[in-house]
């Protein structure tokens, strides 16, 4: 069993209409997914340490990472990723700390 580590979230998806894969050159078939990444202890999440991006063709199953996106679909990330959310179960070990180092302060 993992005592620390890190673990992402799957947070949603966009279809990318507009864009071909440079693989097998299909337009519209291209879809860019977000995912979100946090620290854990004991698979209890602590905090949200980023977001990662990657697109992918529903054709051949292409992946592109975010380090290689071209300079259109690093533009729609940007746009994107800054309406994304972070789930706030990313931060329920922060609040199950601060809720036993009060019991603690109080009661001893």
């Amino acid at each position: 069993m993992l005592l620390l580590g890190r673990h992402h979230t799957y947070v949603g998806s966009i279809p990318l209409s507009e864009h071909s894969c440079n693989n097998c050159c299909n337009p519209g078939q291209m879809q860019m997914s977000f995912y979100a990444s946090y620290a854990h202890i004991v698979q209890i999440p602590l905090f949200s340490i980023g977001q990662k991006a990657i697109a992918q063709c529903k054709n051949c199953q292409e992946i592109l990472e975010e380090n290689y996106f071209p300079q259109d679909l690093t533009e729609i990330q940007h746009e994107i990723s800054s309406k994304i959310t972070v789930p706030p179960l990313h931060f329920i070990g922060i609040g199950i700390m601060v809720v036993i180092l009060l019991c603690f302060a109080l009661f001893y």
